[in-house]
């Protein structure tokens, strides 16, 4: 197990910042998801890592050592892509035992690794079949292998799954996940899917435009992000202004319901906030015409809850119900959600 380091990495293409000063540390063992929207910058860290680019600046330190200025085989990472992009004339097992051939590994040696990266990524018996014959899963299976039968110190998957359907994807990141956790290697996760980075990672760094905006567990991510982006990002998100109003010696936060209290931070009551609430936060309970906090606009069925769409006074907000009732457009409802549940950002996050 290794760890790595990045500090100030950056870069441009023609003029434009793919990289503006990126500082991460992976702990040895660790897996980090970066999660973010195409052109981010996401893709363009894991070249840089693997030395198929060069920063403009910055340093990149696998324990403590600087390999920005090594060469590809020299660094000894493995990089797995979106597209398998396996040998069609070779066989499973030729596939796999490709990188080892290349470095002039002896072929007992070769043939015994092969073996047994069969074995750990579950394709023992498939080892002489072609590409063609295999499924999207198991070709993704080999291509895995394909990178880590050469034992690398770094692995990064670049979103790998993108290509699979969704009971595949799950299938795939579960499978990956154990074998990442089994062989303790340090890994970089590239996805664009949210609920993917939650199910998979050990920490998650949400990108924007070549930024780190907030790196941090799965949970925290998700009920404490440090700006309304990073919400965005992660999961649905009630984002509505709300009105610091005194509740005697606390202050309480107005949506349009029963105020919700809040710690001090330093909020004077009449400040307009931006505040979050997730979906699965609100607690609804109907209510007759008039008396209620809102009325229902729409609903959606969504499996495990109802997804309903709540106008309260300027704001709408979204809420996932789990009872088995289901309430229709126009029905007056009441609002309840827990201080816990809350995340309110600076009044300056309010503003457009």
């Amino acid at each position: 197990m290794i760890s790595l380091a990045l500090r100030g990495l950056a870069k441009s293409f023609a003029g434009t910042t793919a990289l503006a000063g990126i500082d991460l540390t992976i702990a040895p063992g660790e897996l980090v998801t970066l999660l973010g929207p195409s052109g981010c910058g996401k893709s363009t860290l894991l070249r840089l890592i693997a030395g198929l680019d060069i920063p403009d600046q910055g340093a990149i330190l696998i324990d403590g050592r600087d390999i920005s200025d090594l060469d590809v085989p020299e660094r000894n990472v493995g990089l797995v892509f979106q597209r398998y992009a396996l040998f069609p004339h070779m066989t499973v097992r030729r596939n796999i035992g490709f990188g080892l051939r290349v470095r002039g590994t002896p072929a007992a040696e070769t043939e015994r690794r092969v073996s047994d990266m069969l074995d750990i990524v579950q394709l023992g018996d498939l080892g002489e079949r072609f590409a063609h014959q295999l499924s999207g899963g198991q070709m993704q299976r080999v291509a895995l292998a394909r990178t880590l039968v050469t034992r690398p110190r770094l692995l990064m998957l670049d979103e790998p799954f993108a290509a699979l359907d969704a009971d595949l994807r799950r299938q795939m990141r579960s499978f990956v996940r154990d074998l990442q956790q089994k062989m303790g290697l340090s890994t970089i996760f590239v996805t664009h899917d949210q609920a993917e980075a939650m199910e998979i990672s050990d920490r998650i760094a949400v990108m924007q435009s070549g930024r780190i905006l907030q790196c941090d567990t799965p949970e925290m991510i998700y009920h404490q992000p440090v700006s309304a982006e990073v919400a965005r990002m992660t999961g649905e998100a009630n984002l509505v202004t709300g009105r610091v109003v005194s509740l005697g010696d606390a202050v309480g936060l107005d949506l349009g319901f029963d105020p919700v209290p809040l710690p001090r931070r330093g909020l004077a009551a009449g400040t307009q906030v931006l505040t979050l609430i997730r979906p699965e936060a609100i607690a609804i309970a109907p209510a007759d015409p008039g008396d209620g906090h809102g009325v229902i606009q729409s609903s959606a069925f969504m499996g495990q809850s109802v997804r309903y769409s709540i106008a309260v006074g300027p704001n709408v907000f979204l809420v996932d119900d789990v009872s088995t009732r289901r309430l229709a457009p126009g029905q007056w409802v009441s609002l309840r959600v827990s201080p816990d549940h809350v995340c309110v950002f600076p009044p300056q996050a309010s503003q457009p």
